[in-house]
């Protein structure tokens, strides 16, 4: 959007550097927060349903904890979240002034959305303080009428909306990512291509893979590490460590998959090497869970750093295939600087 890029002026190759390094550092605070986010709140949405079907109260209580994984803490929300979006919006706008199909102001529109489906989060997180719904956790009873009552039905329809804002803003950022490195006249030719090409679809399977094993990671690690008696610890565990196991196992495939139609060229050494990295590290988490399913308990501070270090390869990895693919046209116009190679 216009007012985005009238706030910086590139003027120099330093300049590029800095908004493309920018753009890495952003998309590493935000990915993983937004992973987190959309996996808590799925699986807390799941366990209401669940709750309500099987009327038990360990369900509802594990899905209030799940969402307040992330939505606790205001500073969380704005430094990792929504920070992080704007400023990608913002690095974009830099990159992308004269694009055919509105870059900037699609990502623009997808922080909005973002902004949006985090807001109702916290409302849905709120919704669990509902006198009703609370009295419901802490007497260990469930009274179905109660909670279908106008105010907690917020636990239905609320969550969902929220989830649904977020699924579309990720989707729309995941289909810009590789984009981040490509100079305005090897762009596609129009935002269907962008969306829905097959790298794009991939790479938000894998996103959305990664959301639901990094969030059960997180939930295995807190209650190994946690003395309170929750009613649902045991059940928190295995429903976690199984879930993790499964999205692990399943994100080298549609790596791989995605590696096979990238481009020949994209390939380099430094690609060869950075997608080697990434399919050590999922290894690396896959026997983490691994282990904790054997009742060998799983450290928090080892499994955070595991998906943090996932995270720098996989950016890294989507923007080095990017840079090399457009790299002569690139070096002819002057209009980029080849940083990730």
């Amino acid at each position: 959007m216009d007012f985005l890029s009238n706030l910086y002026a590139i003027e120099s190759g330093t300049d590029i550097f800095i908004v493309k390094f920018g753009l890495f550092i952003s998309l590493l605070l935000l990915l993983p927060f937004l992973s987190i986010l959309t996996g808590s709140l799925f699986f807390s949405l799941l366990h209401v349903t669940k709750s309500k079907v099987y009327n038990n109260v360990s369900y509802l209580a594990f899905a209030k904890y799940q969402i307040e994984v992330i939505t606790n803490r205001m500073w969380v929300r704005l430094f990792f979240g929504v920070l992080p979006f704007f400023f990608i919006a913002f690095f974009y706008s830099q990159l992308y002034t004269t694009s055919s199909f509105n870059i900037p102001e699609n990502l623009f529109y997808a922080f909005l959305l973002f902004l949006v489906g985090l807001c109702i989060s916290v409302l849905y997180k709120n919704s669990f303080k509902i006198k009703e719904v609370n009295d419901a956790i802490e007497s260990g009873n469930i009274d179905i009428k109660k909670l279908n009552n106008s105010k907690s039905k917020f636990l239905q329809i609320g969550g969902w909306i929220a989830f649904l804002l977020l699924l579309i803003s990720s989707f729309i950022l995941i289909g810009y990512l590789k984009l981040a490195i490509i100079p305005n006249s090897m762009l596609p030719s129009s935002i269907m291509e962008v969306l829905f090409s097959v790298s794009s679809i991939a790479y938000y399977l894998l996103f959305l893979s990664i959301s639901f094993s990094i969030t059960s990671a997180i939930q295995v690690a807190r209650m190994n590490r946690t003395k309170f008696d929750y009613i649902f610890k045991k059940y928190s565990k295995d429903f976690s460590t199984k879930t993790g196991m499964l999205f692990t196992f399943i994100q080298p495939l549609i790596f791989v998959l995605n590696l096979l139609s990238v481009n020949s060229h994209s390939l380099s050494f430094a690609l060869f090497i950075s997608s080697i990295f990434v399919l050590l590290f999922m290894l690396i988490i896959s026997i983490q869970f691994y282990l904790n399913y054997r009742d060998k308990n799983l450290k928090s501070t080892s499994i955070v750093f595991a998906f943090m270090l996932l995270f720098v390869f996989l950016i890294y990895n989507v923007q080095i295939s990017s840079e090399r693919a457009h790299k002569k046209e690139a070096v002819k116009s002057g209009k980029i600087l080849e940083i990730f190679s």
